[in-house]
């Protein structure tokens, strides 16, 4: 069994809000998936892990059309136009976490009014 640290669950609201929702639509369902692979390879090596390593994601990816077709992609999830994912000079990837903001916006709708309150 694996330890817990290496799964996450993003807040509810998640893809509705900046800068997920930017790269859902200029990516769609291409950009989600490929964000998830490289948040899951970051997460498996506990919070870092090397540039070309995740750019060797898509090596076995046939035809070749295609294969540069997801790394290209996976260099733009990666650019600092999502601020999704950090790279440093040294060629290593790290999550920027968004997560906070997201439970605060997600707290604060909670104690707002509630969608029934005007019934009775």
């Amino acid at each position: 069994m694996t330890g817990g640290s290496t799964f996450f669950q993003h807040p509810i609201g998640l893809w509705a809000s900046e800068p997920y929702r930017q790269l859902a639509v200029d990516l769609g369902p291409v950009g989600r998936g490929i964000y998830w692979d490289v948040f899951e390879q970051i997460r498996l090596g506990r919070g870092i892990d090397s540039l070309d390593h995740l750019l060797a994601m898509y090596d076995d990816v046939r035809p070749k059309r295609l294969r540069e077709s997801y790394q290209n992609k996976l260099r733009q999830v990666l650019s600092p136009k999502y601020n999704l994912f950090y790279v440093s000079t040294q060629r290593m990837v790290t999550i920027v976490d968004h997560t906070k903001e997201i439970r605060e916006k997600n707290r604060i709708a909670l104690e707002g009014p509630g969608l029934f309150d005007d019934w009775e």
